[in-house]
């Protein structure tokens, strides 16, 4: 049904011949739920809680056109724009949920983070394949994400509380500008390669001063898969120049490491994950963070369709000075139930306390969310 209907709509738009070329399709994912959530200071203090028809929990909502075009010879070209968005909001379209923070609309609450505005771009890029290997061009995921998205939080919720110790560091950003090179399959094994900046340009100059900028994001990493058993190596270097704000700190010369490992196993009476992340934003003195992190996951079959969910994990930060300004730690609980291949429902139950945060800080975020994900 979807192609039919986008054929309908391209065969009205472009030319015959154009459109014989090529095969696109429209897919998305939406996601709503009832989500309760509370955040407390240091102390015990409640900062602020929620509760409501809320959505992206299950999966990020979204919608896309991908394409493909067969040239010839074995070569092909494709594309892929994806638009975030909040299913939720009045803005639709102009909002995208972006993380498990209470989803307002009042501006006084803006600092809760649960809605974007400015990051609605989820991916846009034109590529050729053929074989030696595929060849991206745009604003794409990054490997830092990709990375990510192979070990532990494959088997919770990242939009719920007590998933989310897989985004610390994520330097440069978890989509960018640039160039994505990935290999033909060797055996069980992929390389992806990527160049290029943060969501910027690699560089911009003008006479007025300190409009400097000045970055470079690259990345390598290895992809093994095969059997019950997927492994993900990942190594993301991103230097900038003054203007860049690089993990909430500006020092004059960034030169930020990230390194990666994610990995799942298949025991057929449960599914394994892990993440393992170690990072430097390149700052000096006290605005130096070394962060490091892991998380734990596991997905348990009761059946063909209910399986149970559980993760847990911890992250730690320490300033160029050896004092530790995050200590996170995580854990979740969960059930999906597959009501078709592309419906699911789904329960989750999280908490994250930082027991590093400073008096009347942001301590503790405990969330509840039951809802429903379909996948089109």
């Amino acid at each position: 049904m979807k192609k039919s209907l986008l054929a309908v709509a391209v065969a009205a738009a472009l030319p015959a011949a154009a459109f014989a070329q090529s095969n696109v399709t429209l897919y998305g994912l939406i996601d709503v739920g009832y989500s309760a959530k509370s955040w407390k200071n240091n102390g015990g203090t409640t900062n602020s809680k929620s509760s409501g028809i809320q959505d992206g929990v299950g999966g990020p909502n979204r919608f896309g056109l991908r394409g493909v075009e067969d040239l010839g010879g074995g070569l092909k070209a494709e594309f892929v724009m994806e638009h975030g968005i909040s299913a939720t909001s009045q803005r639709l379209t102009n909002e995208r949920t972006v993380n498990s923070g209470h989803q307002v609309d009042a501006a006084s609450v803006a600092t809760d983070g649960g809605r974007s505005t400015d990051s609605i771009n989820r991916q846009t890029y034109v590529g050729l394949s053929g074989g030696f290997g595929t060849l991206r061009g745009g604003y794409q995921l990054t490997n830092a994400y990709m990375a990510t998205s192979v070990g532990g939080f494959v088997y919770c919720s990242e939009g719920n509380e007590g998933c989310d110790v897989h985004v610390a560091a994520p330097y440069g950003g978890v989509r960018a500008n640039g160039l994505t090179y990935i290999s033909p399959r060797m055996g069980g094994l992929t390389l992806t390669l990527q160049y290029g900046a943060g969501t910027d340009l690699n560089t911009y100059y003008t006479s007025t001063a300190n409009n400097d900028l000045k970055q470079t994001r690259m990345s390598v990493m290895g992809n093994y898969d095969a059997g019950p058993l997927r492994v993900v190596l990942a190594h993301t270097s991103y230097k900038a120049g003054s203007a860049v704000t690089v993990g909430a700190v500006a020092p004059a010369t960034t030169d930020a490491k990230l390194t990666q490992l994610g990995a799942t196993y298949d025991l057929k009476v449960a599914q394994l994950g892990l993440n393992w992340l170690a990072a430097n934003n390149g700052g000096t003195g006290a605005g130096e963070r070394d962060t490091k992190g892991w998380q734990l996951s596991t997905s348990v079959p009761m059946g063909p369709a209910l399986s149970l969910k559980a993760g847990i994990g911890n992250v730690k930060t320490e300033n160029g000075s050896g004092t530790e300004v995050v200590d996170a730690r995580s854990w979740q609980v969960g059930a999906a139930y597959a009501m078709s291949k592309r419906t699911t429902a789904y329960f989750y139950h999280g908490t994250r306390k930082d027991s590093a945060a400073a008096a009347g800080a942001l301590e503790q975020k405990t969330q509840t969310t039951v809802g429903v994900m379909h996948v089109y």
